[in-house]
């Protein structure tokens, strides 16, 4: 046989070498890979525990069960929500095709459930709004509102808006910061209110208007037959607006200044807002009084949505000369916004003072949680102020929000006389 030359040598090893190595690799791959399995004991899977084992953990099985079941609600609720965009669809079964007319649901537990319709470019542009609630349980509010345009979308215009409410189990604890729980009584007061509003955006950040109101109150027996009736235990000399029916002018004018990175939900920046209007009495001038309302908000974030917010206010209404201020018209604390731990009109007087601590902390997209402070005090005077006396309530709650606002608050506050269980379906967006 003719001996191969250097070069055809070099190619028939090297071509004997690229058939023959990967060949070995793979074995030698397979050869560890069988030891390494075998080299890992399998986990030892337990088919059922004994009945011993069972009977030992059905007392936690009890205790976890309703955490399972809320946790898997919660899961439920997220999908229903992010998934498969139940507000979205909610919206938009609830509107017409063009987007122009739709009606809302509103629940509220102190002020009852409802609805609002809404009208866009009704006539001259204008966005209509019809609200109507009712059966506030257990006082049984009744609340209609329709106003043209609506004023919160179309700066720079004039707003007209007509309410009548009908409040026939109100209560009364007295004036001043010491009044007992158990001095309940109960009226009913029933509001006519026609209001012209004009509101001027001067930049992006501040807005200014004036509001020029008519409202006529009326005051009688409450309904309440557990309570008795304010009629009963105080008279026009006592009780100041009690016998008679109050017709009012009002001119005020009204300042909003907004500095806030996002206004649904904000993280940063201040919200103030300033009033003050001159309440004429129509019939006579006894019950002429200015009043000057002043609130503040300061939200500061931590980390990561994590948000400090403090809120200080006030609200006072002065008598002019010798007038007095009507009972039904003092300045209050207590109800949805101040004091939640407290009822609705808890203590009254002529000026309050207030501030509300909030912390609140993101859960889930659009899911928030919140812990609350708050402390107020009423006054006769402002030359009366001190520490001493206020009254304060605490408390936390859950949040569901879109980009216009809270859309379901539920929330428990507490307080030294009572736990109070509030929620809210705001149907804003």
């Amino acid at each position: 046989m003719k001996r191969l030359s250097g070069w055809n040598a070099r190619l028939m090893w090297l071509s004997l070498v690229l058939t023959v190595w990967p060949s070995t690799l793979s074995l030698a791959h397979e050869s560890t890979k069988s030891d390494s399995s075998r080299a890992v004991p399998r986990r030892r899977i337990i088919a059922h525990r004994s009945t011993g084992e069972e009977v030992a953990a059905f007392p936690g099985m009890l205790v976890y069960l309703p955490i399972h079941g809320a946790f898997l609600a919660l899961e439920y609720g997220v999908s229903a929500i992010w998934e498969d965009r139940i507000f979205d669809r909610y919206k938009a079964w609830l509107t017409t095709t063009d987007g122009r007319a739709g009606v809302r649901p509103l629940a509220n537990s102190t002020s009852g459930a409802g609805i609002r319709f809404f009208h866009r470019d009704m006539m001259l542009k204008g966005d209509a709004r019809l609200l109507a609630r009712w059966g506030g349980w257990p006082r049984q509010d009744y609340l209609f509102t329709l106003s043209w345009p609506d004023g919160r979308l179309v700066p720079g215009s004039l707003t007209f808006a007509g309410q009548y409410r009908n409040r026939p189990k109100e209560l009364f604890y007295g004036i001043g910061p010491n009044v007992l729980k158990s001095s309940a009584n109960d009226f009913l007061q029933e509001d006519i209110l026609v209001q012209f509003i004009y509101r001027q955006r001067s930049s992006r950040v501040v807005a200014v208007g004036v509001d020029a109101n008519y409202h006529s109150v009326d005051i009688r027996s409450g309904q309440n037959p557990a309570l008795p009736n304010t009629d009963s235990l105080f008279t026009e000399k006592t009780l100041t607006g009690l016998a008679n029916r109050g017709d009012f002018a009002e001119g005020a004018v009204f300042l909003r200044v907004q500095f806030l990175d996002h206004p649904g939900y904000p993280t940063r920046g201040n919200l103030s807002f300033f009033r003050l209007g001159y309440n004429r009495s129509v019939d006579d001038d006894a019950f002429s009084n200015l009043r000057l309302t002043a609130i503040s908000e300061q939200f500061l974030e931590l980390f990561y949505d994590r948000v400090v917010s403090l809120r200080l206010g006030t609200d006072w209404t002065v008598p002019v000369g010798d007038s007095g201020v009507p009972f039904y018209g003092l300045a209050s604390i207590g109800g949805e916004e101040l004091l939640r731990g407290f009822p609705r009109g808890r203590f009254r007087d002529r000026g309050v003072v207030f501030a509300t601590a909030t912390y609140k902390f993101p859960i889930w997209r659009v899911l928030n949680g919140f812990i609350f402070y708050e402390t107020g005090r009423p006054f006769h005077h402002p030359r009366d102020f001190s520490f001493r006396d206020w009254k304060d309530s605490l408390g936390g709650g859950l949040r569901v929000w879109d980009q216009n606002g809270p859309v379901f608050e539920v929330l428990v506050a507490r307080s030294s006389e009572q736990l109070r269980l509030i929620f809210n379906f705001n149907t804003g967006f």
